[in-house]
C-alpha cells in the first residue's frame, strides 16, 4: 500500500462527508477526528468511506485491527484469488456454464441464432436480459416478451445494446415478498476455500428499493439477527413499505442456500475468497451472481459488529 498516494486517491468531498458524519454520530471534536481519520488510513488502511461506514470513530486501536478495510480487503483478494480465473465470475456466459447446476433457471446467449432465441422466449411473459461482462458497467433489465411478430425487432434491439445473455425470470419466495413487498431481496454469503473444503465467513439479507439496507443472518438458525442498516447508518426496525419487522425473520431454504454456496465454492479452488448473491425462490435457492471482490463495508456496520470486525473469522479459518 503506497501511503503517499492517500490524498491523491481520496476526494475532498468524501473526506468532508466522513468528517461531518463522524462528528454528527460521535459528538467528538473535528480536529480530533481529522487526525484519527488520517491515522486510521495509515495504520489500518481505512479510506474515508470506511471510516464513516465502519464507525471507526468509536473504535480503539485493537478493535480497528479486527476490521476488513479497503486496503486489507485488497490484500485478501490478492492473497486468495488468482486473477487469471476472474472471468469465471465476471463473464456471464462463463459463469452460467460453470454453475448451471446451481442457477435453477434456463438461460440463452444471443449469437447469430434468432430461431433459437424465438424458441427460448416462446410461452414466456418476461425475460431477464444482461450484458455479458459483470463489471461496473453491467446492465440487467427485466423485459416483457413481445408478440411473435415483434420477436425479430427485440432480437436486433438486444444485439444493438449488447444484451447477449437472456435468462428465465425466477419468482421470489412468498415469505420474502411479505417481508419486502416490491423491493429486491437477496441473500449474500462470503466463503473462504481452504484445503478442499469451504467455510462461511458471514451471511446477510439485502433489501434494495428506494433505499438499500442489510441485516446479518445467524448461520445456525437462519434468522436475521438485528435491525436493518444502510450506508448512511440509518436503521430500519421495520420495512418502510410492508412494516414487517426486520430482526428475527427466518429465511426460507436457508440450510439449502448454505449448502449451495459451500458446494459451489469448492468448484473454484483458485478463487478462494468469494461473495455470493443468492435468490430464494419458491422451490429453493438459486445463485444469481458471484464476485472475486467481496463486499466488506455492508457486512461490518457498527450496529451489527459490536466493535469486532470480520477479519478474525478469516484468520481463524486460515490459521
Amino acid at each position: 500500500m503506497k501511503k503517499n498516494t492517500y490524498i491523491e486517491r481520496m476526494s475532498y468531498e468524501s473526506f468532508i462527508y466522513s468528517l461531518n458524519k463522524a462528528h454528527e454520530m460521535s459528538g467528538k471534536s473535528k480536529v480530533v477526528l481529522f487526525f484519527d481519520i488520517l491515522g486510521s488510513y495509515l495504520s489500518h488502511g481505512a479510506d474515508f468511506a470506511d471510516y464513516s461506514m465502519l464507525g471507526f470513530w468509536d473504535l480503539n486501536k485493537e478493535e480497528k485491527k479486527t476490521y476488513i478495510t479497503d486496503a486489507r480487503n485488497s490484500e485478501l483478494i490478492k492473497k486468495y484469488n488468482d486473477k487469471k480465473y476472474f472471468p469465471l465470475l465476471e463473464e456471464r456466459h462463463l459463469f452460467n456454464e460453470k454453475f448451471q447446476n446451481y442457477l435453477q433457471r434456463d438461460f440463452f446467449y444471443i449469437d447469430d441464432n434468432f430461431d433459437e432465441f424465438e424458441r427460448f422466449i416462446k410461452d414466456r411473459d418476461e425475460i431477464i436480459v444482461k450484458t455479458n461482462l459483470k463489471n461496473g458497467n453491467v446492465k440487467i433489465q427485466k423485459m416483457l416478451v413481445p408478440k411473435k411478430s415483434e420477436a425479430w425487432k427485440l432480437y436486433k434491439q438486444l444485439e444493438k445494446n449488447k444484451f447477449s445473455v437472456i435468462e428465465e425470470v425466477l419468482q421470489v419466495h412468498p415469505e420474502l415478498v411479505k417481508l419486502a413487498g416490491p423491493d429486491q431481496v437477496s441473500i449474500h454469503f462470503t466463503t473462504l476455500y481452504k484445503e478442499n473444503d469451504s467455510f462461511l465467513i458471514n451471511a446477510f439479507l439485502k433489501v434494495e428499493g428506494e433505499t438499500t439496507f442489510v441485516t446479518p443472518i445467524d448461520l445456525d438458525t437462519g434468522k436475521t439477527k438485528d435491525v436493518g442498516c444502510d450506508s448512511d447508518l440509518l436503521l430500519y426496525e421495520k420495512h418502510p413499505i410492508t412494516h414487517k419487522k426486520i430482526e428475527g425473520f427466518k429465511i426460507p431454504y436457508f440450510k439449502e442456500a448454505k449448502e449451495c454456496v459451500l458446494q459451489a465454492s469448492k468448484e473454484l479452488p483458485r478463487l478462494r475468497y468469494v461473495d455470493w448473491n443468492i435468490l430464494i425462490g419458491e422451490d429453493g435457492p438459486a445463485i444469481m451472481s458471484a464476485t472475486p471482490y467481496p463486499n466488506y463495508s455492508f457486512y461490518q456496520f457498527p450496529i451489527h459488529t459490536h466493535h469486532r470486525g470480520l477479519l478474525p473469522i478469516i484468520e481463524e479459518i486460515d490459521k
